[in-house]
């Protein structure tokens, strides 16, 4: 027994193949769990452990920084894939002359992400920036300190308010 298939069938066929397949590949790969998240950025620019509100329970910003804009892309992607999710371990790496430095973040979930693409504005500026809303149960920020050293700042977020504590490592 032959089977005979229409043009209608095959180009029904087709479509459903160019529409249901990508959108059930990206559903699977949404799926997937990141247990660690590693970030490499240009710049720090801001963080507080602590999410604030304003009156009316908007969120702002805690974290933000620069990425050049070839890694912009990847970089959204990363952050779109852990939007709502909660990481065991989420690490923000960047240079600052020959001293690398680091944000670590522990038990961390993303809440809200934003990119201003400023380098497609034209004005000269060769960087795009991030604001997320992070919320983490404490971590750590290594940065150079005075000669050799690196000076560590360990945070915990309490019911009181956040709580540092520094130390020269």
């Amino acid at each position: 027994m032959s089977m005979v298939i229409s043009r209608r069938q095959a180009l029904v066929g087709l479509v459903a193949g160019l529409v249901v397949l990508p959108s059930v590949s990206f559903a699977a790969r949404r799926q997937e769990t990141h247990t660690a998240a590693r970030l490499e950025v240009a710049d720090l620019l801001s963080f507080d452990p602590m999410v604030r509100r304003d009156l009316n329970g908007e969120t702002h910003f805690n974290l933000a920084f620069r990425t050049e804009p070839r890694h912009t892309g990847r970089v959204m992607e990363l952050l779109d894939e852990i939007t709502a999710q909660s990481v065991a371990e989420f690490d923000i790496i960047w240079t600052r002359g020959a001293e690398g430095q680091s944000l670590t973040m522990f038990n961390a979930t993303v809440r809200l992400h934003e990119c201003a693409y400023l380098s497609q504005q034209g004005r000269g500026q060769n960087y795009d920036e991030f604001g997320v809303v992070v919320e983490s149960t404490h971590g750590s920020l290594r940065r150079p300190a005075v000669s050799a050293a690196v000076g560590v700042s360990d945070y915990r977020v309490t019911p009181s308010g956040v709580q540092w504590e520094r130390r020269i490592a």
